[in-house]
């Protein structure tokens, strides 16, 4: 069976809400992708199908329902990548503003329906920074649900519940919202949200303290009881460093590559030039293999987790980088839960030891 990647389209870096936390910085308008890249991108989806499966094709913003270009929305993105047969699963996550209209949900999910081989799930975020939930209801999630029980249509709501550390938005939901599926993760220090790092849950990786998740504990012990195969007896003692590192491993490093112009290793580097794979229409099936050929450090991460990695790399280190390791390793240094390791390895490499590790293996 060929390996599986989980591609992540941005069609746009717009958005028709301002949110104080978000991915990107509000009300950024950068990327808009046009109808001839998008196009290239399909042809990219047949060259890569031959080395990979295409799991989760995941139709992303900014807003994706906002996206327009040369008569294409995101109905025709979604269908269009359907026809191609080499996508198992397609999902589009929205914030839900233009679901509103009921009109507008009608219209969306009857065409998606129709130009679709498979169920589509919908991702619609719900919480607190979002101001979508009032008074227990959340108008969107309703016309959503009703769109999904229409006869003929092929649409899977999910609720995209995003928790900060004090938190009910998940419960609820739970009681309002009983059959609507919750995926449940916690914010993430990212675009403005990087303003929010003490909302965040987090775990010092130098302790075994749990306490900083908040709200997010129960999920995140299910998730590591589970991947580790550990008994809850046993989570509350576990190193907190050894459970991000064995996390690391269900992260898809690299095979979650983010795609606006081009295509990009991953979300932690997608700011760095030197991990971007491809522009989009020059990705092949042996793109991804050749560039971890010249990536020591990258199969290291692979194989090893991502701490025990950068661990491994500790005597070859200048002393100042080692001084700035030692302080992400201590007891009273907070990182991100969230992606399952991802924001670790953003951490380090926004510390510059990704850089330095990479001077020890010149391409």
């Amino acid at each position: 069976m060929n390996d599986r990647i989980y591609p992540a389209l941005q069609l746009t870096d717009a958005c028709n809400k301002r949110c104080r936390v978000c991915l990107r910085v509000p009300g950024e308008k950068v990327h808009h992708m046009t109808r001839t890249i998008f196009e290239r991108y399909l042809e990219d989806i047949h060259r890569v199908a031959v080395r990979f499966d295409i799991g989760f094709q995941f139709v992303t913003g900014g807003e994706p329902t906002v996206w327009k270009d040369e008569g294409l929305d995101v109905a025709d993105v979604i269908s269009a990548l359907s026809k191609t047969g080499k996508i198992r699963s397609i999902t589009m996550p929205t914030n839900g503003k233009r679901l509103e209209k009921k009109e507008f949900a009608d219209q969306l999910f009857t065409r998606i329906s129709h130009g679709v081989d498979q169920t589509v799930i919908v991702g619609l975020s719900v919480a607190e920074y979002q101001e979508n939930l009032i008074d227990g209801r959340c108008l969107p999630l309703g016309h959503l649900t009703d769109q999904a029980r229409k006869p003929g249509n092929t649409i899977m709501p999910i609720a995209l519940v995003t928790l900060l550390k004090n938190d009910d938005t998940d419960l609820i939901l739970k009681q309002n919202y009983p059959d609507v599926f919750q995926r449940v993760t916690p914010l993430a220090p990212m675009g403005a949200g990087e303003n929010e790092m003490a909302e965040c849950p987090s775990l010092s990786l130098g302790s075994a303290d749990k306490s900083n998740l908040g709200s997010f504990l129960p999920y995140f012990r299910r998730d590591v009881t589970s991947r580790l195969k550990i008994h809850d007896e046993a989570f509350d003692d576990i190193p907190n460093r050894h459970i991000m590192n064995t996390l690391s491993f269900s992260a898809h490093c690299g095979r979650s590559p983010f795609v606006d112009k081009a295509w990009h290793y991953c979300l932690p580097f997608r700011d760095n030039p030197d991990f971007d794979l491809a522009p989009v229409g020059g990705m092949t099936e042996k793109t991804l293999d050749e560039f971890l050929e010249t990536r020591e450090f990258l199969r290291r991460i692979r194989s090893m987790g991502v701490l025990d990695a950068v661990e491994s790399y500790r005597p070859k280190l200048k002393p100042r980088f080692r001084e700035k390791l030692d302080d992400l390793l201590g007891p009273d240094t907070q990182v991100s839960v969230a992606y399952r390791g991802c924001m670790v390895c953003k951490k380090i490499a926004e510390l510059g030891i990704w850089d330095e590790i990479r001077k020890l293996n010149p391409a």
